[in-house]
């Protein structure tokens, strides 16, 4: 959930300060044995989720910090259809917590560690023959983690579906929140006992300009307001924003799609200098300029931007 990656980038300064220097994420590729040195994700290379912009940028702004980033995630050897009912589940959060071990803890036992999980890995009570990541994790180090739960108190794209507890609160959240009692207890629903540590409630989303104030609030991005006619009147397009200084693959830092020649569209994207490329539905580039982010609360495109390509 893009929301939950946002609200993480915010937390990565904070704990690297108070000594947390490895950050591991889900599904990281093992084989980008260059993503520490180049220090920015590429697509299709650097893993899964880092292709979403957003997980990306958590993965650019911990490097930029200093974060080690570390994979932990693994595939078993395992066939869902035919093994018992839960075999490779259990393998594959075993493999996990086998390799944070072995990658972080068998040389530096005292490491603090940033784990950005996937649903369920982190809870520290199994379900039935199922057992987590975290359960795996303590069994093998002696560690027991502090497990922090985004996933449970969220919004959904029905309402229907969403906790209870959540629902009747969600209206009043202005930020991501948790609550406590006053000698400073985690407040978690009587099934979370347990398993979490700690719960954070998100709000629900408002939009500015078409896009979540939550994205907003990283990184300081200002909205750039992009001109339908990047399309070249191929509806739908895609508008990417890149770095400059990173190579044509790495994974964009903002992604919206443009509907018509009438959409007000935004890209939401901290003050630098980007690759702004615009993409039909085939995936053919349209248009690709130099853009410039000020540090102005709104910043349009306009006609003295630099083309680099233009490709009809």
């Amino acid at each position: 959930v893009p929301q939950h990656r946002a609200f993480s980038i915010r937390l990565l300064q904070s704990l690297y300060d108070q000594g947390f220097h490895y950050f591991a994420a889900e599904t990281l590729s093992e084989s980008d044995s260059e993503l520490n040195l180049r220090r920015y994700p590429v697509l299709l290379k650097s893993g899964l989720y880092t292709d979403e912009p957003i997980y990306g940028e958590l993965i650019r702004a911990a490097l930029r910090i200093g974060y080690k980033i570390v994979p932990y995630d693994f595939s078993p050897n395992c066939d869902p259809f035919h093994d018992a009912p839960g075999k490779c589940q259990n393998l594959r959060e075993q493999g996990q917590a086998q390799n944070l071990y072995d990658r972080i803890f068998r040389t530096d036992p005292i490491a603090k560690v940033f784990v950005h999980a996937g649903y369920g890995h982190i809870s520290k009570i199994g379900d039935g023959t199922w057992i987590s990541m975290a359960m795996y994790f303590k069994q093998l180090t002696g560690i027991e983690p502090y497990s922090i739960d985004q996933t449970s108190m969220t919004e959904h794209a029905l309402r229907d579906r969403e906790n209870k507890t959540y629902s009747a609160i969600a209206d009043t959240l202005q930020d991501a929140t948790i609550f406590q009692s006053t000698s400073g207890v985690s407040w978690l629903p009587s099934f979370y006992l347990g398993r979490y540590d700690m719960m954070v409630l998100h709000p629900r989303t408002v939009y500015e300009s078409g896009r979540p104030t939550w994205l907003l609030q990283s990184e300081k991005r200002k909205l750039s307001a992009v001109p339908s006619s990047l399309c070249h009147e191929r509806f739908p397009c895609t508008v990417e924003a890149f770095i400059d200084s990173e190579e044509k693959t790495a994974v964009p830092v903002d992604r919206i799609t443009i509907d018509s020649a009438v959409t007000q569209a935004f890209l939401a994207l901290p003050p630098g200098t980007y690759i702004v490329r615009s993409l039909d539905m085939s995936g053919a580039e349209l248009v690709s300029i130099v853009k410039t982010v000020s540090e102005s609360s709104l910043d349009i495109f306009d006609r003295t931007e630099k083309i680099v390509t233009r490709n009809r």
